[in-house]
């Protein structure tokens, strides 16, 4: 099996602490299980980032990544969310229940987001 190539979306900033074995998992899980992808590229479009208010998201402190959903190949939006959704379950499925996934967001920004956050 070819995994599709990792990109990393420019402005996206990335520290030592993302290389952590339970960051690099996620990684891995999100290539191994993604769906086809236009390139077969598949797309960071956040890692570290100010707290967002009103969330608890682990971006800040280096515990989470975003994935790009738009390329996914789909007919219709549809087909798109639905493949994305199966791929945040499978990554899920993966990590188990030390992970948070979820694919949500609004148009150009649908992501499947996915972090450490072990109970």
């Amino acid at each position: 099996m070819t995994l599709p190539d990792l990109r990393i979306k420019e402005g996206v900033i990335l520290r030592s602490a993302h290389l952590r074995p339970h960051m690099t998992d996620i990684i891995v899980a999100a290539l191994r299980y993604a769906p086809e992808m236009k390139g077969n590229e598949v797309w960071i479009t956040s890692a570290k980032r100010r707290p967002a208010e009103k969330t608890k998201s682990k971006h800040p402190m280096c515990g989470a990544f975003d994935f790009r959903c738009k390329n996914i190949l789909a007919a219709d939006r549809a087909a798109l969310v639905n493949r994305a959704n199966e791929w945040a379950a499978d990554i899920k499925k993966s990590l188990g229940s030390d992970y948070d996934v979820l694919a949500h967001g609004d148009g150009d920004n649908f992501h499947v987001h996915v972090e450490y956050d072990p109970k």
